[in-house]
């Protein structure tokens, strides 16, 4: 079988195992009731109004959405070694590098179903209050995707390095502090001594940028969308970032004791 072919089998198993985990039905309720309350949810005037629903739905998407991807990821290395299921499939011609890319791609799919079924809701909410749609919405929809597929990849690696449940929470600490690390930093690259500016390079460097895929500000305030291509930027940025982990991550399962 061609390595195209085993990882889409491996990928149809993963997908196959997600749809059952309990939390996704769990954050689906939570989605549809937010979006349903706030729906309904009367304020003090039409435009205000608008700014709030969509500052709320650019606070609950993102977050929701996140947690589906870590939920969804974190669990599903270290079960499939658990159960010793990876023992039967690299007894196949498998290799161990096609268990991750399979995994991965499969987690991304049921990831990112999830958060297109998230976005349909919100903008159900939006329809049913006859309300239109921001200018960069879907700009905002395109990056918090790429942002989902970003999150899958750093549970993947993370879970091969600790335990499902500390992966959970590091994911969501950085999804907490990411958005600040750029703004952060910015400043000292070219201020202050050279040791806290190398160090400040350093760090600018090394950890990725979540604010990069934060389109709140424009989509509140209704700010003109800017061209697709000036996207691609930030999607190459994410998708790099993804792919990078997902290498390390192959590396690190190569080291991994079954």
């Amino acid at each position: 079988m061609s390595t195209l072919g085993t990882i889409s089998i491996i990928a149809g198993e993963t997908l196959r195992r997600s749809r059952r985990r309990r939390h996704l039905p769990v954050l689906f309720v939570v989605t549809l009731g937010v979006a349903g309350a706030f729906s309904y949810l009367t304020f003090f005037g039409s435009s205000r109004y608008e700014q709030f629903f969509c500052h709320i739905m650019m606070l609950v998407l993102p977050l929701i959405s996140v947690l589906v991807a870590v939920l969804t990821t974190a669990w599903e290395l270290p079960g499939l070694m658990a159960d010793r299921t990876v023992h039967m499939m690299l007894a196949r011609p498998v290799k161990r590098w096609h268990v991750v890319a399979g995994t991965y791609l499969g987690v991304c799919v049921t990831s990112l179903a999830m958060y297109c079924l998230f976005v349909f809701m919100f903008l159900m909410a939006l329809a049913w209050r006859g309300m239109g749609q921001p200018p960069a919405l879907a700009h905002a929809f395109v990056l918090l995707g790429i942002q989902v597929v970003f999150f899958c990849a750093l549970a993947l690696l993370m879970s091969l390095l600790t335990t499902p449940a500390m992966t959970t929470v590091v994911c969501v600490f950085y999804y907490c502090i990411g958005q600040l690390i750029q703004p952060t930093l910015a400043p000292k690259l070219t201020n202050g001594p050279m040791p806290s500016r190398a160090s400040a390079w350093v760090m600018y460097v090394v950890l990725p940028h979540l604010n990069y895929f934060n389109l709140v500000g424009p989509v509140v305030h209704q700010w003109p969308a800017v061209p697709a291509a000036a996207l691609l930027p930030v999607v190459l940025y994410g998708l790099g970032w993804s792919a990078l982990l997902v290498v390390l991550a192959a590396v690190r399962f190569e080291q991994c004791e079954l």
